[in-house]
């Protein structure tokens, strides 16, 4: 399926809420974290789903050039994933918690770029 399929209707039908829902969430949606349980593979149609329709928000507002950053958690397993110019790329590396040193730097990285 090509990025230029993707509606926000379709988005959110995919994600259970209405379109009137999505206008309701904020103009900018840096960060889309879902969980999954037990397998983080599990997660990433999910995240990236949401991460498509953050954008298609952003763009709708005018803000186009906006990227998307995504992370798919099962609580002790961290993999990121960022949205730009409609092309998701996947982290490869995962990380994990014991390790919550180089997580907290990803986030903070990501929320530094927003907060100029």
């Amino acid at each position: 399926m090509e990025y230029s399929d993707f509606t926000l209707e379709k988005v959110s039908a995919v994600l259970g809420i209405t379109t009137q829902e999505a206008d309701l969430f904020p103009k900018l949606v840096p960060l889309s974290i879902p969980s999954c349980l037990n397998d983080v593979e599990a997660g990433l149609g999910q995240c990236i789903a949401q991460m498509v329709t953050a954008d298609l928000f952003n763009r709708s507002s005018g803000q186009t050039e906006i990227p998307v950053y995504g992370c798919v958690t099962t609580r002790e397993v961290w993999q990121f994933l960022q949205l730009s110019q409609k092309v998701a790329l996947l982290d490869q590396q995962r990380y994990y918690l014991d390790n919550v040193g180089a997580i907290l730097a990803i986030v903070q990285t990501i929320v530094q770029q927003f907060s100029s």
